[in-house]
């Protein structure tokens, strides 16, 4: 489908083709890592004291951060809702990480937003930290907040042009003067541009086959542990499940696994309360970080071109699949590689069978995984006439 950007002061939600800077507006593939801290791809998650500008990386035994269910109907669905509970006296920031984007546009006006809700006051502000003329300054975005409604949360500051510090930062306050019980936050839609406007973008299907894009065309990078409990059907070891609003996977396993079907279902008979199924005619690519481990096998929901399981040995190995527009569950192969990572250089000894083309003595075969040969310091004699001939 194709992708138009309308106006209006209602909507204020980024699409395709609008210029914000951050990579994760969408809010996907928050989880818990191996170190008990919380992850967000393109995010930092910090807490403080209400009264200190010193933040810890966020733990996530601490404070609950998990996704919630929008029942406003305020958020479209292709945007994830995160839900922060925090307690009195604590603060939570969050902040695109890295962001080096800064460093080539001084000078310039730049405007964040993100929506917010919940029933507490003075819940959100956005933070920015700058030293202008060497003095380092903190600046902070208004409170335009009502308690108990969604509200757009945002402000225009400047990158002077002789900053040599960029820190810009979504700050949630549970102000221990203001509230006594622990208070949920709900934040979605963080955006990040360029310019003195809050964009009010709004994604709408173009009628007719034609639809222009320009500039970068950008696409979701998650980090999948298949063995997870969002990935995961409890009864079944050979499903799959990846978060919907992605389109490159990275997948990583301690363990062996085979993998027969890839969001095959939703609701209860996906025994997994994150399982979604993606629309029709989704374009996903699959990059295995964990060689030996991971094989996408041909099942009658995974379609693979001449029936050939896909199990990358080395690292590199990627898989690309499309989803079929009716029966969603169904994934076909539109192609697979290996990106060479393990350079490898050789010296060339026309003695050694490694080099010889038995049908051809000028063609030097160069064993796999061999990048670089060396012509100076040869041993032998021989004349190359081809490389790697087939």
């Amino acid at each position: 489908a194709n992708i138009v950007k309308t106006r209006s002061p209602k909507n204020a939600y980024p699409n395709a083709i609008s210029s914000n800077r951050f990579i994760n507006t969408a809010l996907s593939g928050l989880a818990v890592n191996d170190s008990n801290r919380y992850e967000l791809p393109g995010f930092q998650i910090g807490l403080a004291d209400f009264s200190s500008s010193l933040y810890t990386t966020y733990t996530g035994d601490t404070i609950p951060v998990e996704y919630f269910q929008d029942t406003t109907g305020r958020i479209p669905p292709e945007f994830n809702v995160i839900r922060f509970r925090i307690p009195p006296g604590k603060k939570i920031r969050l902040f695109q990480q890295p962001f080096e984007d800064w460093k080539y546009h001084h000078g310039e006006f730049f405007t964040v937003g993100a929506w917010v809700f919940s029933d507490a006051e003075n819940a959100a502000q956005w933070i920015y930290t700058s030293n202008p003329g060497g003095t380092n300054r903190t600046v902070g975005s208004e409170f335009p907040y009502i308690s108990g409604k969604w509200n757009y949360v945002g402000g225009v500051f400047q990158n002077y042009q002789d900053n040599s510090v960029f820190l810009v930062y979504l700050t949630l306050f549970n102000d221990p003067a203001l509230n006594s019980d622990t208070v949920d936050i709900l934040v979605a839609a963080p955006v990040f541009y360029w310019g003195d406007q809050i964009p009010f973008d709004q994604a709408g299907y173009v009628p007719s086959t034609g639809g222009l894009f320009s500039g970068p065309v950008s696409q979701s990078v998650i980090s999948v542990d298949v063995n997870a409990p969002e990935s995961v059907d409890s009864t079944n070891t050979t499903r799959l499940y990846l978060p919907v609003m992605g389109n490159i996977f990275k997948l990583r396993s301690s363990t062996p696994r085979t993998i027969q079907s890839i969001n095959v279902t939703a609701g209860g008979s996906a025994n997994n309360d994150a399982a979604e199924l993606f629309p029709g005619g989704t374009v996903i690519t699959l990059l295995n970080e964990s060689p030996g481990k991971i094989r996408i096998q041909n099942s009658p929901y995974i379609s693979l071109l001449n029936g050939e399981d896909w199990y990358a040995v080395l690292p590199g190995g990627y898989l690309t699949l499309v989803n079929d527009p009716v029966a969603v569950n169904k994934w076909y192969e539109i192609g697979r590689g290996q990106v060479q990572v393990n350079y490898g250089a050789m010296d060339i000894d026309f003695s050694d069978p490694a080099f010889q083309d038995q049908g051809n003595q000028f063609n030097l075969a160069v064993p796999p995984l061999v990048n670089v040969v060396n012509l100076v310091g040869t041993r032998g004699s021989g004349i190359i006439r081809y490389i790697s001939q087939v």
